[in-house]
């Protein structure tokens, strides 16, 4: 059984990348599993030199101050208080380390805005040649050599003492890329498990 899966797509020539999807069973949530899914991928993106990573989380329901009402004018000044009254999820990805950086006021309809957030990756960007972007000699960036990168899915699975597995094919940059993790551990123990790849 599918219990958690997050992707992510590459933007701004693959130094910056967008989380997006993150999914965990409602079944399955607060043990753990969105955090480690996370943290796996933002350990592959610095692999791969990434510099940023964001993401957009919805607020549908009104579950936040910005959510259900006009937030024009003055839109930053709204993102500074921003409140949350019913569990939305821009929280816990400030725990994991992302910062507020945006919102785009009624992004699913009126009230319903997107918050913007995002987390640098890098610590030390541009100290060695592999962190800086290449250029085409007039400082504008040029696209990566290869035409390829790597993709990878998989799944979490809540009942199975099976070894984790990754798999992986290559597509083109600008398709979307799955980026998921595959970990399957009895449903007791999942927070105390240790991600293996």
């Amino acid at each position: 059984m599918l219990v958690g899966w997050i992707g992510g797509q590459p933007q701004y020539y693959g130094d910056v990348w967008e989380l997006h999807p993150i999914v965990v069973d409602e079944r399955y949530r607060r043990r753990g599993i969105g955090r480690m899914l996370v943290r796996e991928l933002e350990r592959r993106l610095r692999e791969r030199g990434v510099i940023t990573l964001y993401l957009g989380t919805d607020d549908e329901n009104a579950e936040t101050s910005l959510g259900g009402m006009e937030i024009f004018p003055n839109v930053l000044d709204r993102l500074r208080e921003l409140r949350n009254f019913r569990g939305h999820p821009f929280e816990v990805y400030q725990h994991l380390g992302f910062e507020l950086i945006g919102v785009i006021p009624h992004a699913k309809g009126f009230g319903r805005p997107d918050i913007l957030m995002a987390k640098r990756l890098r610590t030390s960007p541009g100290s060695d040649a592999r962190e800086r972007s290449p250029t085409d000699g007039r400082g504008k960036p040029t696209r990566a050599k290869t035409s390829f990168i790597p993709r990878f899915r998989g799944v979490v699975h809540p009942h199975s003492g099976s070894p984790a597995h990754v798999g992986s094919t290559a597509v083109a940059p600008q398709v979307p890329q799955t980026f998921g993790v595959s970990q399957q551990v009895p449903p007791h123990d999942m927070m105390s498990q240790e991600c293996r790849w």
